[in-house]
């Protein structure tokens, strides 16, 4: 039987078994439509002796053996439909469990073509000049130095050396905004340059240590791990299949003894005991639900590590979701700009207040120019939105313009030194644990409360020795899924939490909108919250 012979999918002897099989259950309308059923236990039966065959050269009595003896003993008490059902039903579940694991195969082979094949390994000559040799990945030590041009994969994890460009990691993270790397930032094999600038990387993990290498690990080991069910049910077909032959061979044989018209009787309900006994809704659903369910989140991009752990699924009672983008889309946009009053006369009487920064604090233009820089160089997706934001407003950053010191506060924002004023770009527990929301009137503070409430994200620009300058306010898109999947979830039982490390105004409107009831306050998503 040619493996390779399909039709719409289906293997040929799969559907013409199933197609007799069909003709042949109108047998009660017309009698010798019966017979058609011969034909499709002889297109069946064939994978179903193949493997019993194997099994039985392993000294192995198992679930195609019972399958195989029930078939045929269907044959011989001359149900023909009965033997031609079992051998189409088999077939085709085996059919559904190939068909499923070559989805499963199909995604591994998917995350595998990740995993980069050459990388340019940088040489340093004895004179000191730099040449690149290219070479297999798998040549790649902890300590070489790995050149990465535009458009290339990175070969190995690292961090970046030298150069600075923007890094696509929607293959590992499965988010589709790119990631801007710059020095001493960690890069990871597979991940894609699509910066304009090469950069280059110092190989920190060996190859088969690095993120895509565990990431292909963890699919092959979730294919080989079986549920508690499969576990289950492979050890009753152990146990439970040479009873039974065993039972329906001891009724075959020993009533012949007393005649031949009681061994014929016995023998009847020997091979019947076979016909019923076997298991096959059992034996074919179970193993084909778990690898198409498998399958199925593999291609989707959801790796769960096995069946068991597929299984443990069931028993969940409580999800939490991240809020900027997983339940929304984490596209910010800048809504409101306004700069704070009140400050200017503490400012100059603090000796740290110079007069000319002062000026020009009071410049929303330049404001806007101090807000883009600082957030050049972080990675969250409010940060985007800002820098387009000053860009639109007429803001362009040259090369000098870059922030000192820059460093992510965890949870709240950002900070770096601009033009000799150290200044913080972050949400209310920024400039809470600073002190400096005491230098905020009243009316600002009602109006950033006002804007947390409608559901957009409060910000607040603020220079050392000078207070809160300015405040901003942005939103974001609620994905059209997400109502959705909190509804399905909730109709099943299980409790929807949303963690963020937003404001409680904006967080409890985009909550309320979805249909959570629980939000909770975290300082450890993804990129680092606020401050990513």
């Amino acid at each position: 039987m040619p493996e390779a012979t399909h039709i719409g999918g289906l293997r040929w002897n799969v559907v013409v078994s199933g197609i007799l099989w069909i003709v042949s259950m109108f047998h009660p309308f017309y009698h010798p439509l019966k017979y058609v059923a011969i034909g499709s236990f002889v297109i069946g039966i064939f994978h179903i002796m193949l493997k019993c065959f194997e099994s039985l050269k392993r000294w192995t009595i198992d679930s195609n053996t019972l399958m195989f003896i029930a078939a045929v003993g269907a044959m011989g008490l001359q149900d023909f439909p009965e033997a031609a059902g079992l051998t189409f039903l088999f077939s085709l579940g085996e059919w559904l469990e190939s068909r499923a694991t070559g989805k499963a195969r199909k995604a591994l082979e998917s995350i595998v073509s990740l995993k980069p094949e050459t990388a340019n390994k940088q040489i340093t000559d004895k004179d000191g000049s730099v040449t690149y040799q290219e070479m297999p990945a798998e040549a790649i030590v902890v300590g070489d130095y790995v050149l990465v041009k535009s458009g290339d994969k990175v070969p190995c994890d690292g961090e970046v050396f030298k150069g600075e460009t923007v890094i696509d990691e929607s293959s590992l993270t499965g988010e589709s905004r790119p990631v801007r790397k710059r020095v001493e930032d960690s890069v990871f094999s597979g991940t894609i340059n699509i910066g304009s600038s090469p950069i280059t990387v110092l190989v920190t993990t060996e190859t088969e240590n690095s993120a895509v290498a565990k990431l292909i690990e963890l699919v092959e080991e979730a294919q080989a791990n079986r549920s508690p069910t499969e576990k289950l049910v492979d050890e009753f077909a152990k146990r439970y299949t040479p009873i039974v032959i065993l039972a329906s061979l001891l009724m075959c044989t020993i009533p012949w003894a007393f005649g031949s018209q009681v061994g014929f009787e016995w023998t009847t309900r020997g091979v019947t005991l076979i016909v019923i006994a076997c298991p096959c809704a059992l034996i074919i659903s179970t193993p084909v639900t778990y690898v198409a369910g498998l399958a199925a989140t593999a291609q989707k991009g959801i790796i769960i590590k096995g069946g068991s752990h597929l299984e443990a699924l069931a028993a969940v009672k409580i999800v939490g979701c991240d809020k900027t983008g997983t339940l929304t889309h984490g596209e910010f946009r800048l809504c409101d700009m306004e700069l704070v009053s009140g400050w200017e006369e503490k400012a100059s009487k603090n000796k740290k207040g110079d007069k000319k920064m002062i000026n020009r604090l009071k410049v929303r233009g330049d404001i806007m120019r101090y807000l883009a820089i600082m957030e050049a160089e972080s990675s969250h997706p409010m940060a985007s939105a800002l820098v387009k934001a000053a860009k639109i407003e007429g803001v362009t950053l040259g090369g000098k313009d870059v922030a000192a010191n820059h460093k992510i506060l965890k949870g709240e924002g950002v900070v770096g030194e601009i033009d000799g004023v150290v200044f913080y770009v972050g949400n209310v527990r920024m400039i809470e644990r600073l002190g400096m929301i005491n230098t905020m009137k009243e009316k600002d503070l009602s109006t950033s409360m006002r804007w947390s409430n409608a559901g957009g994200t409060c910000g607040f620009v603020a220079a050392e020795g000078l207070g809160v300058v300015a405040m901003f306010n942005v939103a974001d898109k609620i994905r059209d899924e997400s109502r959705a999947a909190v509804r399905d979830l909730k109709k099943m039982g299980i409790d929807v939490y949303m963690l963020t490390g937003d404001g409680k105004g904006a967080a409890d409107a985009v909550a309320r909108e979805i249909g959570i009831e629980q939000v909770r306050p975290h300082t450890c998503v993804k990129n680092g919250g606020w401050g990513g």
